[in-house]
């Protein structure tokens, strides 16, 4: 009905919080007012399944704060959310359950610490070395933390102490 509907624009406004630019083209937003906009729009059906994607990566902090807060208030209601991102503060915070793909391939699927340890020690891995590394992360059982040591090419490398506060921006590996 039309009262719904103008009740729900009003919900997704305010979350957006782009001010006047709500009237105007999408074409003219900037990618945060975009993402801002997107996020609203998602989050305002009662979805079964949401999936995020990268989408929190934008805006300012208070913005990915109120996000995080509506996400937690969608999971606890019972809805699935499946996280796609390279965050590893917003896997810890924001999931249950995480699994890494490298190259298309699941590798492995555990609580997320693990499955940070592993994109850790893959990400961080010689060139050389990736190949066995994919194999100890294949074997593992998703239980057994990995070493963070750093690698011969990165001896600069230093494993953040608490990557709960440390998100970080990682590469895409080739497909």
């Amino acid at each position: 009905s039309l009262p719904e509907i103008e009740q729900r624009f009003e919900e997704i406004e305010a979350f957006a919080n782009i001010g006047e630019f709500i009237d105007n083209p999408v074409k003219t937003y900037s990618s945060g007012m975009y993402a801002r906009l997107a996020f609203a729009l998602a989050v305002s059906v009662e979805p079964d399944i949401l999936i995020v994607d990268e989408i929190l990566s934008v805006g300012d902090e208070r913005f990915q704060r109120k996000c995080f807060a509506k996400i937690n208030e969608i999971k606890q209601s019972g809805v699935t959310i499946l996280l796609v991102t390279h965050s590893a503060g917003m896997v810890l915070e924001l999931c249950d359950r995480a699994m890494l793909i490298d190259r298309g391939e699941r590798l492995v699927v555990s609580r997320p610490k693990s499955v940070i340890a592993s994109y850790h020690k893959l990400l961080y891995s010689a060139p050389e070395r990736a190949e066995q590394v994919r194999e100890e992360i294949r074997g593992s059982d998703g239980h057994a933390e990995l070493s963070l040591q750093a690698e011969p090419n990165n001896v600069g490398y230093t494993p953040p102490k608490s990557t709960d506060t440390a998100i970080e921006e990682f590469y895409e590996p080739d497909l």
